[in-house]
């Protein structure tokens, strides 16, 4: 995908700064982005109340002061347009999703499919699944969710362990391998490749 081509670039510290200076984080600061996806039974009140725990379990893994940021799904927008809190950034307000994620440092999500751009990004990504359960039941997966490199929590106790514990060689290894048994594309050359199968149905 196009849009993915950003994630096999060299670390751009202007676009980092530009997305810090627009979601209201200082330069400083390492982000936890919170991106949840869509679903008609979501909580957000589990992850609100341990926001401080789980800066603290990142701060203690990864080093530095870190602040969290919030993306909704857009099918959540309404409902929780009137959200606000003065200890977490509002991040629907900045268009490029695939900018956020080169900013941020750190990805918690559920099911949405943006953890798997941020595995391009080769980010650490924990998936938080209070409702995996009743996921599984009313959905499923199109591969089984305990075969994603991504470590999975039930709970914030289980989140905040698993961030404390996480193995970046081993969440490499096991992002390479997913890649390869999904048959990923991923090179960095989308753009070129369209642009070029473009020009080469449009020239005389």
């Amino acid at each position: 995908m196009p849009r993915n081509d950003i994630f096999f670039k060299d670390e751009d510290i202007n676009l980092i700064n530009k997305v810090k200076k627009e979601i209201g984080a200082n330069k400083n600061d390492k982000i936890i982005l919170y991106a949840p996806t869509y679903r008609e039974s979501f909580n957000l009140n589990d992850f609100l109340s341990s926001c401080n725990k789980i800066e603290e379990a990142c701060s203690q893994r990864f080093g530095g002061n870190f602040v969290t940021a919030i993306r909704f799904h857009r099918f959540s927008e309404q409902e929780f347009s009137n959200f606000h809190s003065k200890n977490i950034l509002q991040t629907n307000n900045y268009e490029d999703m695939q900018e956020l994620i080169c900013a941020c440092d750190v990805v918690i999500s559920d099911y949405s499919s943006c953890i798997w751009d941020v595995s391009l990004a080769k980010k650490p990504c924990f998936i938080f699944a209070t409702d995996l359960d009743e996921y599984i039941e009313d959905r499923d997966f199109y591969t089984p969710i305990s075969e994603w490199p991504f470590p999975l929590a039930k709970n914030i106790d289980e989140l905040v362990s698993n961030i404390e514990n996480f193995s970046e060689e081993e969440y490499l290894q096991n992002v390479q391998l997913h890649h390869k048994a999904l048959g990923s594309y991923e090179t960095g050359t989308a753009c070129e490749q369209v642009a070029q199968y473009i020009l080469s149905k449009t020239q005389n």
